[in-house]
């Protein structure tokens, strides 16, 4: 007989998943968050699910890092908000106004955005005695 764990005993009650399947999962995910595809740091990645199915298989859709967990409920897994967040950003309203021409592409934060072009400004001053 197979010994449980209490992370089988909470894995299955949550999800109806043993460890055994997290692993396998993770490890179809290359072991690493399915959104941001960083590896597990010293605990583990957590079990993302859809909240209006409950607590059944089906609800499972992967393994994410706390924070990308944390991103998809406070958004309520809402995918208007996720496509918002990119359009965002691909299209930052601020570089309409400030009249930004050309920045680092979308995820890219290392490429630095050009240099800014100011106006030039001359002042003048008035001749003496007026």
């Amino acid at each position: 007989m197979l010994a449980v764990t209490p992370r089988d005993q909470r894995l299955w009650k949550q999800y109806q998943i043993t460890d055994a399947d997290y692993r396998r999962i993770l490890e179809h995910q290359g072991g690493v968050c399915a959104i941001c595809k960083c590896p597990p740091r010293s605990r583990n990645h957590c079990v993302d699910h859809d909240h209006k199915l409950g607590a059944t298989r089906a609800a499972v859709r992967g393994v994410l890092c706390g924070r990308c967990n944390y991103l998809l409920g406070e958004w309520n897994d809402s995918l208007k908000k996720l496509q918002a967040a990119v359009a965002y950003m691909e299209s930052p309203p601020a570089h309409a106004v400030l009249h930004v021409e050309g920045r680092a592409p979308l995820g890219d934060r290392a490429a630095p955005l050009p240099p800014p072009s100011f106006p030039t400004i001359t002042v003048s001053t008035p001749p003496d005695g007026a």
